[in-house]
């Protein structure tokens, strides 16, 4: 996920830990913190909706493509996707047997194999069975042990089976588990380590011992990460004489646990995740009017059982004793969607789309919370009674899209699009009161205006591609923090989201392979009314960056004495700076922006089936802070920086 949105214009990927990945589309975030949050970038995984955050973050292996979808997708891929979609495909089994392996080793003991086989049963049955393991010591050490604190360890698998029944008939159905034991995930550093990390009374004279962003002070004892996942899918194509039946099964179980801590024993929190979904989705499609009208409906169904609960010990260090909190929660969701969406070829040159959809979700809360201890008014209101409430509510939204495609040629197409998305309601992740449990926050509503070319120019040598788009955001769902660092979110006001994505692609010669991407946005708050009534309005949306930037170049030489060819890559990915904030935090609260180069040389024998490469990751060994923490009740607050410079070794194999 990491490669593919770097390389994507006005998309990023970071992470708060290995639970809570933070996909983000032109702006708009990912991440649906407690039970009954959702996410506002859509993921999917062969059609299956991946509907937890904590879930997303499972291995990804045998991969065939992964497809980016910017902007809301109000129709076809409905669920929740108001800023957009990441579809991960997976291979299928190949017609007939054959097999591949890979292998990768690198410095922090990194070592990586990923290994599948193609076996075909009979004329219509085939199967693939794909394994991938990775484990790698930690990037960062504790200053007072000396140990690695966020090594990593992870094993999973997918055995798929596809049956075909004549040309167009077929059943597929995959099966898949992964297991993960990580250290530390997600260690946190200090913006500024120079400086006292705690005020009165938490140890105002406690400054970190070092200023490398990879040599950290964390909990005594450790943290760990585990995560065991594990489902199965069926997908079923049966054709008719009028249209072509298709009907996705899936579900899907995880489980999550890790517990992690803060330098002097501020902050220690035992979190445990958990989710069983289900999810069921039928398509009809077919043509009318020779080919000129494609059409297609469906209906989509999805059961989700949630449980996320933690205990956290808090101020451990402080002259006032411990505070201590425990938290549980369960949310039993509905969700379903009715969609339908034509394609009219109006004239050889022009292309009608219209697209409609209605969603409705529904979901059961339940929250337990309590807290003890001198600083236990942070978590709950009232610590004498525990806070336990149980609570239903449901939303629902039609939304549409409209598009015009017109093509002048072969070569160079327009269109004009209006787009509509939804992003379910839900409950607080951390109500410190009976009215913040029992109030449920509003859906989330976009409209997005767009415009854009597709060309293919200088006999497909150069494909030039620009995007504008115009995103009118209402009830936005805004999580802010408290003193105490609770999470509360709200509906709060109106957004504006404009801005421009211009690709290309050269190939001046079969040597050469140049791409580019550029994003340039700008993103206010048109009304915006924080928790402690300020008007916002005017600000800069938080967590968006001005522009990105990325390029790469795949050099490959002639064949050297008749034996392959050498081939190098250069991936370069920047960005502007990024308020985490708004208004903006310009002391503690800024992502600076890196320029993030990656190289791989490798070896394409003529004969053979195989490859071998070299690469460096991070060439200049750039700290890049990738999340920033709540500033709560501490002096500054705490960073979490992405991997430094690694390299290492790669072989490759395939055969038929």
């Amino acid at each position: 996920m990491r490669d593919v949105l770097a390389l994507t214009p006005g998309a990023t990927f970071t992470f708060i830990n290995a639970a809570e990945p933070v996909l983000s589309v032109r702006g708009i975030s990912s991440g649906g913190e407690g039970a009954a949050s959702d996410s506002g970038v859509l993921m999917m995984v062969d059609g299956e909706v991946i509907s937890r955050d904590f879930l997303r973050g499972a291995p990804m292996f045998d991969v065939e493509r992964v497809e980016v979808l910017r902007g809301p997708q109000g129709t076809t891929y409905g669920r929740n996707a108001t800023g957009g979609v990441l579809h991960v495909i997976n291979r299928r089994p190949a017609a007939s047997p054959s097999g591949d392996a890979a292998l990768e080793i690198g410095d922090f003991g990194a070592f990586t194999l990923n290994a599948g086989g193609d076996l075909v049963l009979d004329d219509q049955t085939s199967a693939r069975l794909a394994i991938h393991y990775n484990s790698r010591d930690g990037y960062s050490t504790d200053v007072a042990t000396g140990r690695d604190v966020d090594h990593r360890q992870a094993l999973a698998g997918r055995l798929t089976f596809e049956r075909r029944f004549g040309d167009d008939a077929s059943t597929t159905l995959r099966l898949h588990a992964s297991r993960e034991r990580h250290g530390d995930t997600g260690p946190w550093k200090s913006y500024d380590p120079t400086l006292p990390l705690l005020g009165p009374p938490f140890r105002p004279d406690y400054v970190e011992p070092s200023t490398d962003p990879y040599r950290i002070v964390t909990t005594p004892g450790g943290s760990f990460f585990d995560r065991d996942v594990w489902g199965l899918s069926n997908e079923l194509i049966l054709p008719f004489g009028w249209a072509k039946l298709t009907s996705l099964t899936a579900f899907r179980r995880g489980d999550n646990h890790f517990f992690q801590g803060s330098p002097i024993g501020f902050n220690i929190v035992d979190v445990r995740n958990a989710a069983d979904v289900f999810s069921q989705e039928l398509r009809l499609d077919g043509e009318l009017l020779g080919d000129r009208l494609y059409w297609v409906a469906g209906a989509f169904y999805l059961e989700e059982d949630v449980a996320f609960g933690y205990d956290r010990v808090g101020s451990a260090s402080t002259t006032f004793g411990p505070t201590t909190q425990s938290l549980r929660q369960t949310s039993s969701a509905r969700g379903y969607g009715l969609f339908g969406e034509a394609v009219w070829r109006m004239t050889p040159a022009l292309k009608l789309t219209l697209g409609g959809r209605f969603s409705r979700d529904e979901k059961d809360f339940w929250v337990d919370n309590r807290a003890n201890g001198p600083f236990a008014p942070f978590f709950v209101e009232d610590p004498s009674q525990p806070l336990t409430a149980s609570v239903s509510d449901s939303w629902e939204q039609p939304t549409g899209r409209l598009s015009l495609e017109y093509r002048f040629n072969e070569d160079v197409m327009a269109y004009g699009t209006v787009s509509q998305g939804y992003k379910s309601g839900g409950f607080n992740p951390e109500p410190s009161n009976l009215i913040a449990a029992t109030t449920s926050f509003d859906e989330e509503k976009v409209t997005n205006f767009e415009a854009g070319v597709r060309t293919q120019l200088l006999d497909d040598r150069l494909r030039l591609n620009v995007t504008a788009f115009d995103m009118r955001y209402t009830d936005i769902q805004t999580g802010s923090f408290t003193a105490g660092g609770v999470e509360v979110i709200a509906n709060m006001g109106k957004a504006t989201i404009r801005g421009v994505e211009i690709e290309a692609v050269a190939r001046p010669n079969r040597y050469v392979n140049l791409s580019a991407a550029y994003s340039a946005y700008d993103g206010t708050y048109d009304e915006f009314v924080d928790e402690d009534g300020n008007d916002l309005s005017g600000a800069s949306l938080a967590k968006m960056p001005d522009w990105t930037f990325s390029a790469s170049a795949v050099l490959t030489s002639p064949t050297i004495a008749d034996a392959g060819a050498a081939q190098l890559r250069i991936d370069y990915v920047t960005r502007s700076d990024v308020a985490h904030d708004a208004p903006a935090d310009e002391r503690f609260g800024i992502r600076p922006g890196k320029d993030l180069i990656d190289l791989r040389l490798g070896w394409i024998p003529d004969q053979g089936d195989w490859e071998a490469a070299i690469f460096v990751r991070n060439v200049l060994d750039e700290a890049e802070i990738q999340y920033v923490g709540p500033q709560v009740i501490l002096s500054q607050r705490p960073v979490i920086y992405g991997p430094p410079r690694t390299w290492g070794v790669s072989l490759s194999y395939r055969f038929e």
